[in-house]
């Protein structure tokens, strides 16, 4: 009689197996993929707020290559010195889109988005494009050359 109740156990076991290891499995993934979209809108809202404040030498909404550079960078590595490895591994420049919007000639918001950027999960790809976003009103000192 043990014996019919230990491979009963091992029955059971078994199944719950089955259906644990993928749930559990799942779990997992969805966390990569939340923390690497926290960490990506966390950084563009770090690197708005940078922008926001720095000195804008440009009289035209297309900003200054030191201006652009640096909030990049900001939005890449967390700092505006290109050094480090990026917080997410496949970002680059070109996908951090940076815009100076002026009026009356006076800059008075500096937006950051993330474009053209695929966002590799373990459950799939998600392309981003214009998202996330984030927009501070401009607070620096506007200094055209």
């Amino acid at each position: 009689m043990k014996q019919r109740k230990k491979g009963a156990a091992l029955v059971e076991f078994a199944l719950a197996f089955v259906i644990l290891i993928p749930l559990v499995a799942g779990a997992f993934q969805y966390s990569i993929g939340f923390l690497q979209a926290l960490r990506l809108e966390a950084a563009v809202r770090a690197a708005a707020l940078y922008g926001s404040q720095l000195p804008y030498l440009s009289s035209t909404e297309t900003p200054d290559s030191g201006f652009l550079i640096a909030v990049q960078n900001m939005a890449l590595y967390g700092k505006p010195e290109d050094t480090g490895k990026p917080l997410i591994p496949t970002l680059r420049p070109e996908h951090v889109a940076v815009q100076v919007s002026l009026a009356a000639g006076v800059p008075r918001t500096v937006s950051v988005s993330i474009r053209g950027f695929t966002l590799v999960l373990p459950t799939g790809n998600r392309l981003l494009d214009g998202k996330p976003a984030s927009s501070f009103p401009f607070r620096g000192r506007f200094e055209p050359r």
